[in-house]
């Protein structure tokens, strides 16, 4: 006998030795789960989920870490992978994550309901970050479920719905971060019970609403943002004392009024102070010296007024100061220039004035950005302003400054942008010391009556892309140094008083795009379009220039604005000019241009103005001017034009067109005043000839016409005479069978030989003569089975076509050996039917809808069209049947014409307009077969108990179309394998590809499907609509090079 003490001892080392079932169970739990997971992730890299196979333990798998105690998955960190697809519902089947990190991914389609459900079960789940992919849709309620979740980060995706409503529960949150969305909604009052709230981020999205007074319970509060909303009312009074965490308040751009609370200005922690972009007024609060943590202040465009506190000196730690777009009056304060810290400084458009002190560039402030254009400072430029070598952004444009441009800001070695234009520096020159800013991009000074030459130098600033001289009294010649400008994109040089001619060297700026060398004293020839090839707008009007416009004009494809008005230019338009196809603006008026107006303008639709007046251009108007539907002016006077004015389009209106000092024109409307146009003989008795031979033409037609249509008509009536009809073909072919054959071929209508029951009789399989048949009993007792029976066989001896059952021998059908689509899709053995399959089916029913509504005999509206009546054959050729309620469409009140027994259809598919009493139609059956196609994707009946009310198997399917098409298809579609040349494919961009096409069609299947199933009739597809669009759906996903097996 063993002794106990030993048999206790084993089983401890039993226990200790061996995993526990229910530890090795919920491992291979968590290892199905991540396989699963995979499958719905696309890796475009292939290589970010190549360790998630069987070689190794899952634990080991990228981005999954799990506990140390029992082996099971706690983290889940797929972030940053570049990964693809939908968010796989079997992340909640591993129930010890503490978190699912999946942010900055391209994961669409929306976060499933089923996800969060089974994630609820996930006890310990404290993260849950999403942000940075391209999901859609509402945040699921069943979000609530995560009781214990303390980060909720969702920013940057496409999130729509009511935010807060999705959030109500949630009192353990401490992080809400769900910024640059579409959320919509209030703010609700209950977002004061969430007091554990530490961080709550909605900027940019489309809320509405005020900030409840309740926010202020989230005591704890560190970070508030709601920021690029449509929030409005005034900002809440107390956020300074019952919020004295906050370190970063963003409520700009939004519609807040008032005036900025001054208790504000009691929360000492703030670091980020964004208020800009609302409707604010009244006064800085002065006491904001006080938040000497302050890092940035943003207060602009608001409607704030008075002077810019002098405390601010005491934000030692400040570096970012925008006061612009505001109301604000007096000097700026010098003691700016102390804030040590201060970067960028923007008080432009306001109205402040007096003069740019000394201290403000003296002082410690090292800035990078001063913009104080639009105010009305007054005074010079103080020369301190070099000692600001770090400034990049100097802008004092629009304010009354004079003086010089100070030698000083030559010293500003970094400056990347200085705009100094609308002043008054009257007779000031353009420093040379300026060519020293090579790291320049912008240089703008015009309208200052600026006296001098351009300094030759300037082509030192080889990252000049902006230079805008214009408006001043600048003289000489244009430097051919700025042919080393090779970044230049916009030259301004109008307005001064440049001679010379237009250096060759700007050939060489390629990227240039905009250029003006308008009224200046400009000669020589033109050769500006042998350059670049990107110019958009060009103005050398009012200059001295000769010569002709060269052909390689046609090389600007982009030219929309050509100005060359009041030069000596001559010679013939070029033909070349035609190839602007942009063209918008033509003004080259005043110069010396001779022979016609191009043919090549007909081309030139976008033209808006066209002024060629003051020219000596000869011929006559084109026509074509009168197809621009965009222009609106159009100036051909005081040449030598002739012949007849057009009268339509832009030559309509007599205050858009000019076209006088032109003797020898004719015609046009009445308001031009110009004389009749004048018949030549010639033309007159060519016309007198056209007329007769028009109408000699017309009645020989109208004669052979006739005689056409009476030789149709007399072989037509002649043929029917002669023809056998269809039915009397079919009934001589007929064989007779008796009840004796049939019992005997039914094997008595035995039990085991009853293939199904409908409503208006059995339907046994059989072998007749070699044949497996279909034999339908009727069952005589049901009311209406004899109409029923009449309507069927009238309806089947008139019909004959590929997809509809073949002709029977009383009610003995050809039988279909793998039943009825009905049962394939939700029989007790439900069977896969591939994608391919399934498109094909969809296309036989509908060519068959096709032959019955328009190529039978006689037209015939099924009226019952559904699943049980479609039957696949061994090809999985469907063939439509059943056509006990079908009605002829011919006029009903003919008593031998309708074999309809007052019923049209059933639940689910028969067409809305039945229930309301129309008559049968096509459309009808067109909606049953949109009912149908989804039926046939979805693998839903339109009675599932999901549908209630107006939600009906047509709005599930329309809402989902296309982004969340694959969460409502057949599952069994989303698993079938890809091939090639009969190989399994492992490659992922050619699975990648497959699969695109494979969604693609499935959006294109479920679109017909919902086109077809339209409420209302006039707004449902045509079938050979339909029947297009699903073959050309099958032709792309049948690709030549790569064979799906579907």
């Amino acid at each position: 006998m063993k002794s106990p003490i030993f048999l206790f001892h084993f089983t401890i080392l039993l226990q200790h030795l061996t995993p526990s079932r229910a530890e090795q169970l919920g491992n291979d739990t968590d290892h199905a789960a991540l396989l699963a997971i995979k499958s719905r992730v696309l890796d475009p890299d292939a290589s970010v989920l190549n360790s998630w196979n069987h070689s190794l333990p899952h634990c080991s798998w990228d981005g999954v870490t799990c506990g140390r105690k029992h082996n099971r998955v706690i983290a889940l960190d797929l972030s940053s992978r570049g990964l693809a697809g939908t968010i796989s519902p079997f992340i909640g089947n591993l129930s010890f994550l503490r978190a699912v990190e999946l942010y900055n991914n391209s994961l669409v389609g929306q976060i499933p309901p089923e996800l969060l459900v089974s994630l609820s079960a996930c006890l310990h789940l404290q993260n849950l970050s999403l942000e940075r992919n391209e999901l859609v849709r509402k945040i699921p309620p069943e979000l609530n479920t995560l009781s214990k979740l303390t980060t909720l980060s969702i920013h940057t995706n496409k999130f729509t719905g009511p935010l807060f409503e999705a959030i109500a529960n949630f009192t353990s949150l401490k992080v809400i971060s769900a910024t640059d969305n579409h959320f919509t909604g209030n703010i609700l009052t209950d977002i004061g019970m969430m007091r554990n709230l530490n961080t709550l981020e909605a900027g940019e999205n489309d809320l509405t609403g005020t900030i409840p007074t309740s926010i202020l319970n989230c005591s704890m509060l560190v970070s508030l943002g709601f920021g690029g909303n449509k929030l409005h009312g005034e900002l809440p009074l107390n956020i300074g004392l019952k919020l004295p965490h906050l370190v970063f308040l963003n409520l700009y751009s939004n519609q807040f009024s008032g005036e900025i609370p001054s208790g504000i200005t009691n929360l000492i922690n703030l670091e980020k102070l964004l208020l800009g972009g609302n409707e604010l007024v009244g006064t800085i609060p002065r006491n904001l010296g006080r938040l000497q943590n302050l890092e940035w202040l943003l207060l602009h465009s608001n409607k704030l007024t008075s002077n810019i506190p002098d405390t601010f000196t005491n934000l030692s730690r400040l570096s970012t100061l925008f006061l612009y777009d505001n109301q604000l009056e007096g000097s700026i304060p010098s003691s700016l220039g102390k804030c040590q810290n201060l970067l960028n400084l923007d008080l432009s458009s306001n109205h402040l004035n007096g003069t740019l002190i000394d201290d403000l560039f003296k002082g410690s402030a090292k800035f990078v950005s001063v913009l104080l254009d639009g105010n009305l400072l007054e005074g010079i430029i103080p020369e301190e302003i070099g000692m600001q070598t770090n400034l990049v952004e100097f802008s004092v444009s629009k304010n009354k400054l004079s003086g010089t441009i100070p030698d000083g800001l030559a010293e500003c070695s970094s400056l990347n942008s200085l705009d100094m234009h609308s002043n008054f520096f009257h007779g000031g020159k353009i420093p040379k010391h300026i060519s020293n800013l090579v790291s320049l991009r912008i240089l703008i000074l015009h309208t200052n009556d600026l006296v001098g030459s351009i300094p030759n130098d300037f082509g030192k600033l080889q990252n000049l892309e902006i230079l805008d001289f214009h408006f001043n009294r600048l003289s000489s010649s244009i430097p051919e140094s700025f042919g080393n400008l090779s970044r230049l994109s916009e030259l301004y040089l109008g307005s001064n008083r440049l001679e010379g001619s237009i250096p060759l060297s700007l050939r060489d700026c390629q990227n240039l795009l905009y250029i003006n060398l308008s009224q200046n004293h400009l000669n020589g020839t033109l050769e500006l379009f042998k350059g670049s090839t990107l110019l958009v707008n060009v103005d050398i009007s009012d200059n001295l220039l000769k010569g002709s416009i060269p052909s390689e004009i046609g090389n600007q494809i982009n030219l929309v604005d050509f100005y060359a008005w009041e030069n000596k230019l001559s010679g013939i338009i070029p033909n070349e000019l035609g190839r602007c196809l942009s063209l918008q603006m033509l003004d080259i008026h005043d110069n010396f241009f001779h022979g016609f107006i191009p043919t090549s303008f007909n081309t030139l639709d976008s033209l808006q103005l066209v002024d060629l007046s003051r020219n000596n251009l000869s011929g006559t108007i084109p026509n074509y001017f009168s197809n621009f539907s965009q222009l609106e002016w159009l100036n051909l006077s005081y040449n030598n034009f002739e012949g007849e004015v057009p009268i339509t389009g832009v030559f309509a209106n007599i205050s858009e067109i000019s076209l006088e000092g032109n003797v020898k024109l004719c015609g046009g409307i009445p308001e031009l005043h110009l004389p009749r146009c004048k018949i030549p003989r010639e033309m007159k008795k060519r016309r007198k000839t056209y007329r007769v031979l028009k109408l000699t033409v017309s009645i020989i037609c109208a004669l052979l016409g006739l005689l056409i249509i009476t030789t149709w008509l007399y072989l037509t009536c002649h043929r029917k005479k002669r023809a056998p009809t269809t039915s009397g073909s079919a009934k001589d072919a007929l064989i007779k069978v008796s009840y004796d054959m049939l019992l005997k071929a039914t094997n008595g209508f035995s039990p085991e030989n009853l293939l199904g029951v409908g409503s208006s009789g059995s339907v046994f399989k059989g072998a007749l003569n070699g044949n497996t048949i279909a034999v339908k009993v009727l069952n005589l007792q049901t009311r209406g089975a004899s109409k029923s029976f009449m309507a069927e066989c009238k309806a089947l001896r008139n019909v004959r076509h590929r997809n509809l059952r073949n002709d029977f021998k009383a009610l003995v059908y050809e039988f279909m050996s793998n039943g009825s689509l009905d049962e394939r899709l939700h029989g007790n053995r439900v069977e896969n039917i591939t994608l391919l399959q399934r498109v094909d089916i969809a296309i036989d029913v509908a060519q068959a809808l096709s032959y019955l509504h328009r190529d039978s005999e006689i037209p015939i509206i099924h009226c019952d069209l559904k699943p049980s009546n479609i039957l696949l054959d061994d090809n999985m050729v469907a063939r439509v049947g059943d056509f006990g309620l079908a009605k002829f469409l011919t006029n009903p009140q003919h008593p031998n014409q309708s074999s309809s027994i007052g019923v049209r259809g059933t639940v689910g598919y028969a067409a809305p307009e039945y229930g309301l009493g129309s008559d049968p139609c096509p459309d009808g059956d067109i909606y049953s077969y949109g009912i149908l196609v989804l039926e046939l994707m979805t693998r839903k009946r339109p009675t599932d108990n999901m549908f209630q009310e107006d939600y009906n198997l047509h709005s599930y399917t329309e809402a989902a179309n296309p982004d969340n098409i694959l969460e409502i298809v057949d599952p069994t579609l989303l698993v079938e394998n890809n091939e090639i040349n009969g190989e399994e494919v492992d490659d992922i961009r050619a699975i990648h590809a497959t699969n695109q096409r494979r969604f693609a069609c499935m959006v294109d299947v479920i679109s017909v499907g919902v086109a077809c199933s339209k409420h209302l009739p006039q707004d449902r597809m045509k079938i050979n609509e339909a029947i297009n669009k699903l073959q050309a759906a099958r032709d792309n996903l049948r690709n030549d090079n790569l064979i799906n097996v579907f």
